[in-house]
């Protein structure tokens, strides 16, 4: 587990939780009425990362609009020359979102292995994590393919530059 500090906060929310809910459980209160603090910190976890999922499916559909766009100008024979990623910033910045990306997907499975160690890993759990996951993994692979995109247009592009000037020279 990555020393986070989200994850350490609910690291030991979640051992305090179990040792109350043991405590509890020891006094003879009932298992679910025990299992409550870690129910609602699960149900609060479950509202946030469903939450996350929508921003995340949002920079997914901004990064499926872009590779549309740079396909359309890479189709376009005036536009071609248009869009060069020289200083291949676009593909830097591409490449921190999906670094971005990965170590959402790490701290939200490093969470998820925070609940299972305290015994508690619902159904909603469980399907919300797989949804994130899911986001995340289609924004990762729309931000892959917008970066060969990318680089094939500049490759192409620059490719016709050359032409231009090895004719232009003749």
């Amino acid at each position: 587990m990555r020393p986070d500090s989200i994850n350490a906060g609910i690291a030991a929310m979640l051992q305090r939780f179990r040792k109350v809910e043991l405590w509890l459980r020891a006094a003879g209160l009932p298992g679910a009425l025990a299992r409550l603090p870690c129910s609602l910190l699960c149900l609060h976890y479950c509202y946030g990362m469903r939450r996350k999922t929508a921003r995340i499916d949002r920079v997914a559909s901004r990064i499926r609009d872009w590779l549309a766009s740079v396909v359309d100008l890479a189709g376009d024979a005036h536009a071609r020359m248009e869009l060069i990623d020289v200083d291949r910033s676009m593909h830097d910045d591409v490449e921190t979102t999906k670094r971005t990306l990965d170590e959402l997907r790490a701290l939200s499975l490093d969470v998820m292995r925070l609940f299972t160690e305290v015994e508690y890993t619902p159904a909603r759990l469980q399907r919300t994590q797989a949804l994130f996951v899911q986001a995340l993994a289609g924004a990762h692979d729309s931000a892959c393919a917008l970066q060969h995109v990318l680089a094939e247009h500049d490759r192409r592009a620059l490719a016709l530059l050359r032409d231009g000037e090895a004719a232009a020279s003749v």
